[in-house]
C-alpha cells in the first residue's frame, strides 16, 4: 500500500513501479545495536525533560501579577517581586514560557503567554512609545520616573535579542506552511516579500521595537549614527539586525549591523586591541558572536566589505586563544590584554564564544579555529560536577553546585556543538550534567525563583528535543514518550504511552532556510537545533514495521496522524530520504 501525495497534473504513473521497488530495497535494517531500543530509552529521558519544563510552566504562572498579567523579576519578596524587568523578565524567562506552553501546551499558549504579550505591550511602553520600559505593580506604572536613555536602550536590545528573536526562531513557520518563499526566489536569499509570510505577533514585535530603537539613533560616529557604545548591548544589536536582515529583506538592516562592524573592526573600538580588560563570561562576549554572524553574512552578500574586516576580526579570534583560554582549551571569564593576567574562572556560555570560531571558520577555512573547537569539545568531560557560577543571592539547593543557571548555560553549549563532537563521553556528559542540572527544580516546579529559570526551561527543551531529533507530538501529556535516533539517513522513531494516546507527530523543517531564509544553519546564540530535518519538497520513505508508505516532506512537516499505547503498545517507525524518486516541486 503506497500513500501517495500527487497532483493530477503530473505524469507521476511511471514512477509507481519504482516507488514499490525502492520501498522494498531500501526497508531499514537495523545495525547490530538496536536503533529502537535506544530510541525508546531516548523517549523516556525526553518523556522526563518535558515533564520537567511544564512543571516550571504551571509553577510561574501561578506567580504572575493578578492585575497586570505579567511576571516579577523574582519570588523572594520586595524590590524585585513587584517589578517586571525588560531586561530580565521579558528577555530571560517569559521568552521559554511561552516555548514551553507553544510546545506542550496550546492552551495555556493561547490562553496565557498571547496575552502577556499584549499586556506587555499595551503597559509598558511610554507616553505611546512601542520601546518598553520596566513596570511596577505596586504604582501600577512605569517604574522610572524619567527615562534613562541607556537603560531603555540596554533593556530593549535584551528583550529583542534573548527574548523575541529566540522566540521567532525557535518557532518556525506555524505548522502546515513549510516555506512561503515566493517561486522563483532562491534559498538562502533575504527574504525579499516579507509582507508575503503569515501574520506573527512575535516577529512584529520585534520589528518594531528594533525600528523604533534605530530611528532614535543618536550617537554620531564616523560610519552614521548608532544608537549606543556599549559593547553588549550592540553585540546583541549585531546579532538581531544581521537576522533581520535575512528574514525581511530589508538592506536597512545590513546597512545599521555594518556600522557597528565598521565601529568595531575598523576605528579604535576593537574589543582586544583598544580595550585592556576584555570580558568573555555572559554578556561580555556577545560582540564577538555578533559580530562573526556579520562576518558570516557578509561573505554571502558583500564579500569585498568582508576584506575589509579579514584582518582585525582574525585579530580578535586570535588574540582570545592566546590570551584567554586554560590548557584545556576553555575560555577565561576575562583577561588583561597587556600584562597577560586572567581570571581563574571558566566561561559557562562558552559555546556562545565558540560559535563565533564555527562562524569564521565556514567562511575562510582557518584550521587554528577548527582546532580550538575540536580541543575544548574533547575535554568538556573533565568537567563533571563543575561549578560554573558561584553561588547566587538566589540560594540554590545545593551551594556547591554554584546555580542552575550557570548549568543550562554550559549544557545549552554542549547541545550547540553535540553533532560536531563525535564522542560518547561528550554525550555521557550532557546526560549527566542535566541530572545535576534538574536536582535543584523543586516539586511545586519552582527551580530557583528568579529570572534565570527560564534557561533552565531552554536547555531542557532543547534536551528533549535532541531525544526526539526535533519530532512534535501534539496534544502532549505526561506519559507520552517520543525518542529517536539517527543512523546515517535512517530515522528510528519510538512513540508509546501508559494508555491509548491520539495526536499528530510533526517533522522538522530546515527552520534557518523556512523561517530565517538563511543560507547556512551557522552556531549561533539563541539557536533551536536542527536534528533530523525534512525538506518540503522532497520524498520520503516511512515504514510501520514492513509497510512503507511515500509522502512529501512538507506532509510530514504539516504533521501525520499518530496513535499509541493502547494494550501498552509502542509504536516504531522508520523514515529516510527517497533518493530514487524523482523530488516533486509542483504543489
Amino acid at each position: 500500500m503506497i500513500a501517495k501525495t500527487i497532483q493530477r497534473r503530473t505524469p507521476w504513473l511511471w514512477v509507481l513501479p519504482c516507488m514499490v521497488l525502492t520501498l522494498v530495497a531500501c526497508q531499514p535494517k537495523p545495525p547490530s545495536e538496536d536503533p529502537y531500543i535506544l530510541a525508546a530509552a531516548n523517549g523516556e529521558r525526553a518523556r522526563q525533560a518535558n515533564l520537567r519544563a511544564h512543571k516550571y510552566l504551571d509553577a510561574w504562572l501561578a506567580q504572575r501579577n493578578r492585575r497586570s498579567g505579567l511576571l516579577p523579576r523574582s519570588i523572594h519578596g520586595m524590590p524585585e517581586s513587584n517589578r517586571w524587568s525588560v531586561a530580565d523578565c521579558a528577555a530571560d524567562n517569559f521568552p521559554y514560557l511561552v516555548l514551553t506552553a507553544f510546545f506542550l501546551d496550546q492552551d495555556r499558549y493561547e490562553n496565557d503567554l498571547l496575552p502577556m504579550l499584549e499586556a506587555e505591550r499595551r503597559l509598558c511602553g511610554r507616553d505611546g512609545s512601542v520601546i518598553p520600559e520596566s513596570f511596577c505593580f505596586s504604582g501600577y506604572s512605569i517604574c522610572e520616573v524619567r527615562p534613562n536613555a541607556g537603560r531603555v536602550i540596554f533593556e530593549a536590545s535584551e528583550y529583542a535579542r534573548d527574548g523575541l528573536l529566540t522566540i521567532v526562531e525557535w518557532m518556525g513557520r506555524p505548522h502546515g506552511l513549510a516555506d512561503d518563499r515566493p517561486h522563483g526566489q532562491p534559498h538562502g536569499q533575504p527574504n525579499a516579500q516579507p509582507n508575503s509570510q503569515p501574520p506573527d505577533p512575535w516577529r512584529d514585535r520585534l520589528v518594531e521595537i528594533v525600528d523604533a530603537t534605530w530611528e532614535g539613533a543618536n550617537i554620531a560616529t564616523d560610519f552614521g549614527h548608532v544608537v549606543s557604545l556599549d559593547r553588549e548591548v550592540n553585540g546583541e544589536l549585531l546579532q538581531v539586525l544581521n537576522r533581520l536582515y535575512w528574514l525581511t529583506g530589508q538592506d536597512k538592516y545590513l546597512e545599521w549591523s555594518i556600522r557597528l562592524g565598521d565601529l568595531y573592526l575598523l576605528a579604535e573600538f576593537h574589543p582586544s586591541r583598544h580595550e585592556r580588560q576584555v570580558r568573555l563570561r555572559d554578556h561580555g562576549g556577545e560582540i564577538v558572536a555578533g559580530l562573526a554572524e556579520l562576518y558570516a553574512t557578509l561573505a554571502h552578500v558583500r564579500p569585498r566589505k568582508l576584506d575589509s574586516y579579514r584582518d582585525p576580526m582574525h585579530d580578535l579570534l586570535d588574540d582570545i586563544l592566546d590570551q584567554g583560554r586554560n590548557e584545556y582549551g576553555m575560555f577565561y571569564d576575562e583577561f588583561d590584554t597587556q600584562d597577560d593576567d586572567h581570571s581563574t574562572q571558566i566561561v559557562d556560555t562558552w559555546g556562545y564564544l565558540l560559535s563565533a570560531y564555527s562562524m569564521v571558520h565556514g567562511v575562510d577555512g582557518t584550521r587554528r579555529y577548527r582546532k580550538a573547537e575540536q580541543k575544548l569539545l574533547k575535554n568538556l568531560p573533565r568537567y563533571v560536577a563543575h561549578r560554573w557560577e558561584t553561588p547566587s543571592r538566589w540560594a540554590p539547593a545545593d551551594p556547591e553546585m554554584g546555580t542552575a543557571d550557570g548549568y543550562a548555560d554550559a549544557i545549552e553549549s554542549a547541545l550547540m556543538f553535540v553533532d560536531r563532537a563525535d564522542s560518547p563521553e561528550f554525550v555521557a556528559w550532557i546526560d549527566s550534567e542535566i541530572d545535576r542540572m534538574w536536582s535543584v527544580q523543586k516539586d511545586d516546579g519552582m527551580v530557583e525563583g528568579w529570572y534565570g529559570d527560564g534557561n533552565f526551561a531552554r536547555t531542557t527543551l532543547m534536551y528533549a528535543q535532541w531525544k526526539s531529533m526535533g519530532v512534535i507530538a501534539r496534544p502532549w501529556r505526561q506519559d507520552l514518550a517520543v525518542g529517536a535516533v539517527q543512523r546515517d539517513d535512517w530515522l528510528y522513531l519510538s512513540v508509546s504511552a501508559d494508555s491509548t494516546w491520539e495526536g499528530t507527530l510533526y517533522f522538522d523543517a530546515p527552520r534557518h532556510r523556512t523561517t530565517m531564509s538563511m543560507p547556512e544553519d551557522w552556531l549561533r546564540i539563541n539557536r533551536r537545533p536542527e536534528w533530523f530535518t525534512v525538506d518540503p519538497d522532497s520524498m520520503y520513505g516511512v515504514w510501520d514495521a514492513d509497510l512503507g508508505h511515500l509522502m512529501l516532506g512538507h506532509k510530514l512537516i504539516a504533521g501525520i496522524p499518530m496513535s499509541a499505547g493502547k494494550d501498552g503498545r509502542e509504536v516504531r517507525r522508520a523514515v529516510r530520504k527517497n533518493r530514487l524518486v524523482p523530488a516533486h516541486n509542483d504543489r
